[in-house]
């Protein structure tokens, strides 16, 4: 029986450089994500590298979700026409999400919003972020506050509100310390 050996040479050619990047993004949130979109980390004149593009959506989406842009998404394609290398950036952002409060009067609207903590990026519904502002609320003593969210189309194209509607209740104090289980001549407070 005959063999057969196949040679495979390989001549690495000039690498693919990015000819021109474009952004493919909704007018009404193209507005309000403005100069964000720059960060994207491949540019004319780059390699144009898989992984680097990937990393480059990876990371653009994440700096979206901390402006406040919790749906983004960004993805790529190419389009190779004879030795130009065309980048199209989709960018998903979704509207950006303006927290409003309605009901609050122990801390301000600074405050909540600090206590949503929405450049940490993780919660995307408003019910996520209605049980942050209740354990806020909870960790200042409120025990029985009441935080409910809702989501609003804004005025402005490309903005969205969650308004929290929220119920404070009475603050807990403690007004004295007993420990059944302490001698009577034990001081409760200088018990831990």
């Amino acid at each position: 029986p005959g063999t057969v050996m196949v040679s495979i040479r390989i001549e690495p050619g000039e690498p693919r450089l990015v000819s021109q990047r474009i952004f493919v993004i909704e007018p009404a949130w193209d507005q309000h994500v403005g100069d964000l979109k720059e960060d994207y980390a491949v540019e004319a004149g780059d390699r144009l590298d898989q992984r680097a593009c990937d990393e480059a959506d990876r990371e653009l989406a994440e700096r979206l979700r901390q402006a406040g842009f919790s749906r983004a998404r960004v993805y790529h394609k190419t389009l190779f026409r004879g030795a130009f290398s065309y980048l199209y950036v989709y960018v998903d952002s979704g509207p950006k999400l303006v927290p409003t409060f309605e009901g609050n009067t122990s801390f301000d609207a600074d405050q909540l919003t600090r206590a949503l903590e929405i450049d940490k990026a993780d919660a995307t519904s408003p019910a996520d972020l209605a049980s942050r502002l209740r354990r806020h609320y909870v960790s200042y003593g409120f025990l029985d506050a009441d935080v409910r969210a809702d989501e609003r189309p804004g005025k402005q194209p490309g903005i969205a509100h969650i308004v929290f509607k929220i119920r404070e209740e009475q603050r807990v104090r403690v007004n004295k310390r007993m420990f059944l289980c302490l001698a009577k001549t034990e001081d409760p407070d200088a018990v831990g």
